[in-house]
């Protein structure tokens, strides 16, 4: 229930942005990047958001770099809030409002879409940080814990993953590449992001 073919990825680029921004009646006129930095790092940015990270975390640290090299690109200067781990924790936990931008990597514990879906987006989850409280989507997690037949309910986790490509209530920044190595006539493994083998679909075929 990981892939569905039929969602299309949105084109992002920086014309696109910054025509939103200007049908919102910010840099209307601007023909340069250096108009949109110039106002980014003025003192009356169209926006300050902050970013919030802990300091230590490699990735975050770049990321860091990079959102601010591209919200600068739509005049939108971004606040360094660079913290300690249980700080940042504290925010994703307790202090929702603090938040801003900020990337989390999750990943799952056994191998069940809503072993993913339930902690970042139920309304009444610790994890949900981004606050999510979307009606439809509800509806849709509930009926898929429900269901127990694994067509149907891939079906409905297929149309979850479609609904959440729209929303957007969380951006994908990136994910990790799992490899396996096996003999061609090796057949029924069950691939996963978890890198877990289960022995049981597995069967010898014919190459």
């Amino acid at each position: 229930a990981s892939f569905n073919s039929s969602i299309v990825p949105l084109a992002y680029d920086v014309t696109l942005a910054r025509s939103y921004m200007q049908q919102m009646g910010f840099g209307v006129g601007f023909t340069t990047d250096a108009q949109w930095v110039a106002v980014a790092e003025g003192g009356t940015p169209f926006a300050n958001v902050p970013h919030t990270y802990n300091t230590g975390n490699a990735f975050r640290e770049d990321f860091q770099v990079a959102v601010t090299l591209w919200f600068k690109q739509i005049g939108i200067n971004v606040i360094d809030d660079g913290v300690t781990f249980s700080q940042f924790l504290t925010y994703l936990y307790d202090d929702y409002d603090h938040l801003g931008i900020y990337a989390i990597g999750w990943g799952p514990d056994y191998l069940d879409p809503y072993n993913m879906l339930d902690p970042l987006f139920n309304p009444a989850s610790s994890s949900n940080s981004a606050q999510v409280n979307d009606a439809h989507l509800n509806t849709l997690m509930a009926a898929a814990l429900a269901e127990t037949d694994e067509a149907a309910r891939n079906i409905i986790y297929q149309n979850i993953q479609g609904y959440l490509s729209r929303m957007q209530f969380h951006v994908p920044l990136y994910n990790s590449k799992v490899l396996y190595t096996h003999a061609v006539d090796i057949q029924g493994i069950p691939y996963n992001a978890m890198g877990s083998l289960r022995l049981y679909p597995v069967y010898r075929g014919t190459a």
